[in-house]
């Protein structure tokens, strides 16, 4: 006599069975056929995948081994930016991509706009006031200004024009529109007639209705002409605004990049100072070794030497303000390195003062907006 639970059991295996022959199931044998070398190969296949997934290609890594000897290499996108161990060559400007600090600069400035960047390492004075009039906000605002300006202006010469209007419409009814007229007896020349009662149609059940206007002003009291000057005005205006924009950015971008060159005039001679302060105290140090001069003269000579040391670092933060300054006007990061041309030769003027006032006159927006 078989045990009920026993034939369970061999059923559930029989079904089991069953359901791997039919695919259903995978074979435990089927795991330990795989050979290692397969499995190594897939793992590979994996990690090779996920890298590229990941951004990182093989060609970068390959790139990222040989910039060891060289430098840093930081991954973005898949593409390795090398960082040179040496310093870039003095008076040039960095390439984007030299390094992570630079890009995080970038970053910031990117904020408000594009990192802006020399045509060729240095800053010539052309090149930044073109520069400056590209990215600077306000211009684009100015010309903003002008062009709505210019459509309030077109929209009030359209007063003068006729104004087509139209209207469609569409209406069903019911039934059409009908009318009953009750029946009546006349008596004509002692005849009567008689008209039976009637139901008349007034309409139709299906009603179109399309218009068509035109209007044209004749006469409005002189508001459209005076609305159409005053809009022009207000384009005049904007046109003199934006002109005056533009010439206050120019005259900032000429100063901070003159400023610049100041500044570094202003260092040369303080470093200059300090290095003949130090020769004069090494003269009084020997000079009081042998008795020569006393010992206050030599600590005024390295009094003198302190204050020319704090001239300099005076000189320096200032250069360094300077650049900043030029770089805010550029819409650039402000700790961007600056390296700027220089041009501080000697050009004699020509002009008289009474010319000067003239042309003065003659080309300031806030003057010409004064005008009649």
């Amino acid at each position: 006599m078989r045990m009920p639970h026993t034939n369970r059991t061999r059923r559930r295996g029989k079904a089991v069975a069953e359901r791997r022959r039919s695919g259903f199931l995978p074979d435990p044998a089927f795991f330990s056929r795989i050979s290692r070398r397969r499995l190594a190969i897939g793992i590979w296949i994996l990690t090779i995948v996920f890298l590229v997934i990941g951004g990182v290609t093989p060609e970068a890594g390959a790139q990222a081994a040989v910039g060891k000897e060289t430098g840093t290499a930081t991954f973005r996108t898949g593409a390795p930016t090398m960082t040179p161990s040496a310093d870039p060559r003095a008076g040039s400007l960095p390439t984007p991509g030299r390094g992570t600090a630079q890009g995080e600069n970038r970053a910031l400035a990117g904020t408000v706009g594009h990192q802006a960047e020399p045509p060729a390492g240095r800053f010539t004075l052309a090149g930044s006031v073109e520069l400056a009039l590209r990215q600077s906000m306000v211009i684009q605002a100015a010309k903003e200004g002008v062009k709505g300006a210019e459509a309030l202006k077109k929209e009030s010469f359209t007063n003068f024009l006729p104004k087509l209007s139209t209207s469609y419409s569409y209406t069903r009814l019911n039934d059409a529109p009908w009318a009953n007229s009750p029946g009546a007896t006349i008596n004509v020349l002692g005849n009567q007639i008689v008209i039976p009662p009637s139901q008349t149609i007034m309409g139709t059940q299906d009603n179109y209705n399309w218009a068509l206007e035109v209007k044209q002003p004749l006469f409005a009291g002189g508001s459209i002409l005076a609305n159409y000057q005053a809009n022009k005005k207000g384009e005049d205006i904007a046109r003199q605004e934006e002109s005056t924009t533009t010439q206050n950015l120019v005259e900032e971008v000429k100063a901070a990049y003159f400023n610049i060159l100041k500044a570094q005039k202003i260092l040369g001679v303080a470093r200059q100072s300090v290095e003949q302060l130090k020769s004069h105290r090494d003269e009084a140090r020997h000079f009081f070794d042998v008795g020569l001069i006393p010992k206050n003269d030599l600590l005024q000579s390295e009094v003198q030497v302190a204050n020319g040391e704090h001239n300099l670092v005076k000189a320096e933060n200032s250069l360094e303000i300077t650049k900043s300054r030029f770089n805010t006007l550029l819409r650039r990061a402000v700790d961007a390195p600056v390296e700027v041309e220089d041009i501080l030769v000697y050009r004699p003027n020509e002009k008289t003062l009474e010319n000067c006032l003239q042309t003065a006159y003659d080309n300031r927006p806030r003057d010409q907006g004064l005008c009649p």
